[in-house]
């Protein structure tokens, strides 16, 4: 099983004081993965620059900003994110539940 996470999009602002092209909000994608099934879970984050360096939007890589992502999250709801799709994406491999009719 694999678990990734991605930045499905980012939403900027175009000028914030005398900086360009601001980052306000990531939209996150975790995916767990087994064989050919997945389940995932998505997200919307605000991005605040706290105490952080300003990083200009061309320097900003698919890296930082799902670490990012994770940070703004904390580690707590990371942990269940995973969690989660993981226990579904089992779900579609060992089912427990069954659907249908006798008919």
């Amino acid at each position: 099983m694999s678990i990734n996470w991605k930045i499905a999009d980012m939403e900027r602002q175009i000028t914030q004081g005398s900086n360009s092209n601001v980052v306000t909000f990531l939209h996150w994608v975790c995916t767990a993965n087994v064989d050919d099934e997945s389940a995932s879970s998505m997200g919307k984050l605000k991005v605040t620059l706290g105490s952080g360096k300003f990083v200009a939007y061309e320097n900003i890589t698919e890296e930082m900003a799902i670490q990012w992502a994770k940070d703004g999250l904390g580690s707590d709801t990371v942990e269940k994110i995973e969690a989660s799709v993981t226990s579904r994406v089992n779900e579609l491999t060992n089912p427990t539940i069954a659907k249908g009719v006798s008919w």
